[in-house]
């Protein structure tokens, strides 16, 4: 698992960061989870989720009053499902985070927040989008 907390200053939100996540994980990822509050119902879904050791799969939770959010991805099955899980998380993180905001769901701007959170994860998880760099 890789694990890394990430600060957007300009919209001030940290996002705590999984991936490569597998079931051994779960006990971290859902002390994360509660600790920015995650009420039992998501936390219940995100329990299976993470506990069933399907690849390909993620989970995003936010809470809009902490401005803090977890984003998961799971272990993939190859490259360009990682990207595809990623770009799938990021985008549900950029959603919450603008609805948050009060920026318009159909602008730009969400265009924007969604790159410069993927450019914020790119250190964190750029091993992850090669065939190659994953062994």
């Amino acid at each position: 698992m890789i694990h890394d907390t990430i600060h957007l200053t300009d919209y001030e939100w940290t996002i705590d960061a999984y991936f490569a996540v597998t079931h051994y994980d779960v006990d971290d990822i859902m002390m994360s989870l509660w600790s920015i509050g995650c009420d039992a119902e998501n936390a219940n879904r995100a329990f299976s989720n993470l506990s069933s050791g399907r690849l390909d799969s993620g989970l995003t939770y936010s809470n809009r009053l902490m401005h803090h959010s977890v984003l998961v991805v799971g272990k993939a099955s190859d490259a360009s499902q990682f990207v595809n899980s990623f770009v799938h998380e990021v985008d549900h993180l950029g959603r919450h985070i603008s609805k948050m905001l009060g920026i318009d769901q159909d602008s730009e701007d969400v265009s924007y927040l969604c790159g410069d959170i993927a450019q914020a994860l790119f250190k964190s998880s750029h091993r992850l989008f090669c065939d190659e760099c994953r062994k």
